[in-house]
């Protein structure tokens, strides 16, 4: 009897010991996944959203630099510059700066205006004394002349619409210029009594070359040559 026991009871003991270690088995066999999946300490989070920087851009800025300081310098070397101009005037006879050629042109003009002026004059003396500020030497001397025939006959002119058609410098230093000039206008006789304008209209197209003469600071016509 007591030895039945014993034997139920090992039997029953060793059954127990497969049956748990059968169940070890399985469970580690079929463990959810993830749960067996350690965490690292030292793992780095990535973004997947992050992009490196890239210095391509940076290296084509440098290099649009580059072009824009080379072409800069293109332009500039291509620029004309003030000794080029000056080269360039004393190559074809002129050797003042453009603000001089200007008032040279401009006491040009103011000559011929003081000229038509003067022929309004009552007499001669008048006459020469407003035409002494605009013209010096034999060319003084002709237009009195000329003047004279008439004044003296109580008729001077009355200039009109006086237009410029071209003026240019052909040769000038500090002293002395030569220009060309075209020019129009319309004339009356001028009856100087009564200091009015008479008779029929005429129109007039001169065309000259000009010699001028600096005198205190002042342009004067020396001479004129019809062309």
């Amino acid at each position: 009897m007591r030895k039945a026991y014993w034997i139920k009871m090992t039997g029953s003991f060793l059954l127990g010991l497969m049956l748990g270690a059968g169940g070890h088995m399985i469970w580690g066999l079929y463990q959810p996944p993830g749960d067996n999946t350690g965490t690292k300490t030292n793992a780095m989070k990535v973004d997947s959203g992050y992009t490196a920087p890239s210095t391509a851009g940076t290296e084509t800025d440098k290099e649009k630099e580059k072009e824009t300081e080379t072409e800069t310098e293109t332009e500039t070397d291509k620029a004309p510059g003030t000794e080029q101009e000056t080269a360039g005037n004393q190559e074809s006879g002129i050797y003042v700066a453009q603000a001089e050629q200007e008032k040279i042109i401009s006491d040009y003009k103011l000559a011929l205006g003081i000229l038509f002026e003067a022929w309004k004059s009552p007499d001669i003396a008048t006459f020469r004394s407003k035409i002494n500020t605009a013209y010096t030497g034999d060319i003084l001397e002709k237009h009195c002349a000329r003047a004279e025939q008439y004044i003296a006959k109580g008729t001077g002119l009355y200039v009109t619409k006086v237009s410029f058609d071209h003026v240019k410098i052909e040769s000038a230093d500090n002293n002395s210029a030569t220009l060309t000039a075209s020019y129009r206008y319309t004339v009356k006789d001028y009856h100087l009594t009564e200091k009015q304008p008479v008779g029929a209209e005429q129109n007039h197209f001169i065309e000259l070359r000009v010699n001028l003469v600096k005198i205190n600071a002042q342009w004067l016509i020396t001479g004129e040559t019809v062309i």
